[in-house]
């Protein structure tokens, strides 16, 4: 519950010490756990409590409009081979329409496949800067070093639980009270013994 720089994490605006993972959203005007963006399209955040249920309506939707895009397709087709009328524009308005959803929704559900495997939120994959790392123990200008993936399976069981039959049933089954999280031990303990170094006046040269 520190800022990278040893700071206590303290939200002055809900006036409440801030567990890690967890941001003030300005829409809702409430500090949400886990964070990961605020949609305008199902106006509500999506955190902890709801990653699963959000990341099923992708999958769900993507299915969805391939489905429309497809059923709609496979019939203009014949349609257009077995007769000289002109096809109505709405079908294929319908179509591009289907086509393109289903693209966007692709890319979106496949970045959020992503994330769940890596065990991050979409606030953590753009800011990447609480906990960093370099070769020689400064931890203050370096690459990424993310505590809390714990590896692909354990990330994915997080989030869509443990009984693989609930997985893409809307049931909430996630792990963790949204307050503190499992962390990759050899990570962690590598930060440890960079933070060490630097308090160590023999590491100082």
């Amino acid at each position: 519950m520190v800022k990278q720089n040893g700071e206590r994490r303290f939200c002055n605006k809900c006036d409440i010490d801030k567990p890690d993972r967890t941001h003030h959203c300005r829409v809702c005007k409430k500090c949400i756990s886990k964070m990961d963006h605020h949609c305008p399209w199902l106006n509500n955040c999506i955190g902890h409590r709801n990653q699963k249920y959000f990341y099923l309506f992708l999958i769900w939707a993507t299915l969805y409009s391939f489905f429309i895009s497809l059923t709609t397709l496979i019939p203009v087709i014949k349609y257009a081979q077995s007769t000289i009328i002109e096809i109505d524009l709405n079908w294929t308005f319908l179509i591009l329409l289907g086509g393109v959803f289903s693209l966007c929704l692709v890319g979106f559900t496949l970045f959020h496949t992503n994330l769940i495997l890596s065990n991050q939120t979409t606030l953590e994959s753009l800011q990447k800067h609480n906990y960093k790392i370099k070769e020689d123990g400064d931890v203050t200008t370096s690459k990424y070093l993310n505590l809390f993936d714990v590896g692909n399976k354990n990330n994915w069981i997080q989030v869509m639980g443990p009984k693989w039959y609930f997985w893409f049933i809307p049931i909430g089954n996630s792990f963790g009270d949204g307050k503190s999280w499992p962390l990759n031990s050899y990570r962690y303990s590598t930060l440890c013994d960079s933070v060490e170094n630097l308090n160590d006046p023999t590491q100082i040269v």
